[in-house]
């Protein structure tokens, strides 16, 4: 939920960009879209979509895709499903993996997040066999509701590495925003 999140602060972020250039290039009697300065306005607006959040001297979106890849090496991955792969958003621990012999070999948090784990708990205590001990993985079902929000941060994030890889392979750089959340308009560096 908080990498979901922090994909949504950023993407409203760049929308106050936009919005700020715009109330700035109005007050001043700039054109917006129409007349001959228009379509430099436009190129303007694009430079703040693609505006990397730096956090720590790296893209922040970029540095999400591997952020979770250490969990497949962890000790958490003897009782989760976790790849090595990108995926920020735990999707794969989500999933139901057999674990070479058959789907049984896995227990299923019913009631998703919390409760879930709550719910494997009290199974344990009533009498089932201790999940570590038979090292079976817990699979934490993500809700529907949440799936849909997932894939948009996806696209969003493959969105932020593509447009990385065209910034870098074409010489062009970004404008870059160093500073924190009260920092203005006026800390972007081209």
């Amino acid at each position: 939920m908080l990498s979901l999140h922090a994909v949504k602060c950023v993407i409203e972020w760049r929308k106050q960009l936009i919005y700020n250039y715009l109330l700035t290039t109005q007050i001043s009697g700039g054109p917006i879209v129409n007349g001959v300065n228009g379509g430099q306005e436009r190129n303007n607006m694009n430079k703040f979509k693609n505006i990397p959040f730096i956090w720590e001297g790296e893209n922040y979106l970029l540095k999400m895709k591997s952020d979770t890849q250490f969990l497949a090496f962890s000790s958490y991955s003897k009782y989760f499903n976790f790849t090595p792969k990108s995926d920020p958003f735990l999707v794969q621990s989500s999933l139901k993996h057999p674990n070479g012999s058959s789907s049984s070999a896995q227990t299923v948090a019913v009631g998703g997040g919390a409760q879930g784990l709550k719910n494997l708990r009290k199974q344990a205590v009533s009498g089932a066999p201790p999940v570590v001990a038979q090292r079976q993985k817990m699979v934490v079902p993500l809700p529907n509701s949440l799936l849909k929000m997932i894939k948009q941060c996806e696209v969003y994030l493959m969105e932020e590495a593509v447009n990385d890889q065209i910034l870098k392979g074409g010489g062009k750089s970004a404008p870059i925003y160093e500073g924190g959340a009260d920092s203005g308009l006026n800390e972007y560096h081209t």
